[in-house]
């Protein structure tokens, strides 16, 4: 009796697998038929005039997803009234050229790094988007950093033992810095000719 109670509950719950597995394909077709339907519709609207953002909002979107249009990147240098904004602006000029000195910035950022404890995954993240913002102006020289960069992180990685996870997460300054510079590099040509296909 138990063998054949047992066999029945098997048989009702391939039945209702069937089932739910009917049911499950029947909604992703239909998903997929309403998908279809709007993004013909979305086509349809644009006409050619793809609805692209320009590179300011774009760059502004990937660099800080959560970031407003009022962030402090977007504002003008507003020093406080106790601070001579002359002598403000020389110390940030001075700022700048230990910026430009790659032996001083690629130090900055190994120390950066080594901060485990205290340097949190947003903060890497919000690093390399600010060092994006203010190299792009000199992207031969974000190459050069980002090269120095990837090349001691595969070192390590390659040290560890582990170099199937290069690059598959970015929790590094180099990993997020060189999606942020083929962000960069790429606006254009998928402005221009790539993007079009996708719509």
């Amino acid at each position: 009796a138990g063998c054949g109670q047992r066999s029945q509950q098997v048989s009702a719950l391939m039945m209702q697998m069937e089932t739910l597995e009917s049911n499950m394909a029947e909604e992703c077709k239909r998903a997929f038929t309403e998908l279809q339907t709007e993004l013909q519709d979305v086509v349809n609207v644009h006409d050619k005039n793809y609805p692209y953002r320009d590179f300011r909002s774009f760059a502004m979107k990937f660099l800080f997803p959560t970031a407003e249009d009022d962030h402090p990147i977007l504002k003008p240098v507003q020093f406080p009234t106790s601070i001579d904004p002359s002598e403000a602006r020389k110390k940030l000029e001075m700022f700048e050229d230990l910026i430009l000195d790659k032996k001083v910035l690629l130090i900055i950022i190994h120390t950066l790094e080594d901060q485990h404890g205290r340097f949190t995954l947003q903060d890497r993240c919000n690093v390399a988007s600010l060092l994006i913002v203010v190299l792009q102006k000199n992207l031969f020289y974000a190459t050069d950093i980002l090269q120095s960069l990837l090349t001691s992180h595969i070192h390590a990685s390659a040290n560890k033992g582990n170099p199937r996870l290069l690059l598959r997460r970015t929790e590094t300054i180099a990993e997020k810095l060189l999606s942020n510079w083929l962000c960069f590099l790429l606006y254009p040509y998928v402005h221009e000719h790539a993007g079009e296909p996708l719509f």
